[in-house]
């Protein structure tokens, strides 16, 4: 049962407690009111003369403390129902203040890792060129995260003359969506001005050719390359399984995609009377 289910239960166990109340208070009256208590038990005019009215003050009276006996069952119950919801919703509360507690113990934990392994990467050695057969297809490939990265003045080198500040980077680092992260990296490492009108590999999709696309300046191969290797990094610290990594790694280039086209679109939202152009050949 949920917080707010297992108080819905309590607010209705305390109406209906409220409501036996009320209705013990109207049956304690009636009992008040009845002949047989009001009449002086002690007079011979009254038991000589109201042996009649007797007899039913005393049916009324067993009747009404039969109804009287039902009420106070219901009441009892409804009143250990109540308890009952208060010490579930109490239970469901402290449950739910551990789980955010460990939430947070997590994301220092994740923190505390990653200047960890940071701090052990500006000591690493200098990193060595791998084989050329060792590199994949698409991109150039610079070695492993601990050879790699590094912490020099504040600023963390991630490869291919890129460094970043060590604020940026732990921004960046500590995104959760792939998506995210990939993007914000992107946009620190070109910046969305280069970003803008450029393209993955500087070849135009087959379905906009017919409609008069041209061929946009590609992104420079070494820096997706960086790209590609600090996301295999990033996902690898999250003790991901190897095959997941595969998969995920590659769609880094479709984020980067999305990326360019939301800046060419909010640009041209923004200029509509201005050609997108960016000469950006050299970058």
């Amino acid at each position: 049962m949920t917080p707010h289910a297992a108080v819905k239960k309590l607010r209705t166990s305390e109406v209906a407690t409220e409501s036996f109340r009320e209705i013990l208070k109207e049956k304690k009256k009636e009992l008040k009111k009845n002949s047989l208590f009001s009449r002086p038990k002690s007079s011979k005019f009254y038991l000589a003369e109201n042996t009649s009215d007797e007899e039913d003050g005393r049916i009324a009276s067993g009747e009404l403390e039969v109804k009287y006996s039902k009420i106070m069952l219901a009441y009892r119950k409804k009143a250990s129902e109540a308890i009952e919801a208060k010490e579930e919703v109490k239970m469901l509360q402290d449950k739910l203040s551990k789980q955010e507690e460990e939430l947070q113990t997590l994301r220092k934990l994740n923190i505390e890792l990653q200047q960890a392994l940071l701090g052990k990467l500006g000591a690493a050695p200098a990193p060595s060129t791998p084989p050329l057969d060792a590199m994949p297809i698409d991109v150039p490939s610079t070695n492993s995260t601990r050879q790699r990265l590094s912490i020099e003045d504040g600023k963390v080198f991630l490869g291919g003359n890129i460094f970043l500040e060590k604020g940026k980077w732990d921004v960046i680092s500590s995104n959760i969506k792939d998506t995210i992260f990939v993007k914000d990296l992107a946009t620190a490492i070109w910046g969305k001005e280069n970003l803008r009108g450029r393209s993955i590999e500087g070849i135009p999709c087959n379905r906009l050719k017919s409609q008069g696309a041209t061929t946009k300046p590609a992104l420079t191969p070494e820096k997706l390359a960086v790209v590609k290797d600090t996301f295999e990094d990033w996902l690898r610290s999250k003790n991901i399984e190897e095959e997941e990594i595969t998969l995920r790694l590659k769609k880094y280039k479709s984020y980067i995609s999305d990326k360019i086209m939301y800046i060419n679109r909010k640009h041209v939202k923004e200029n509509p009377n201005q050609e997108t152009l960016n000469d950006a050949s050299n970058l």
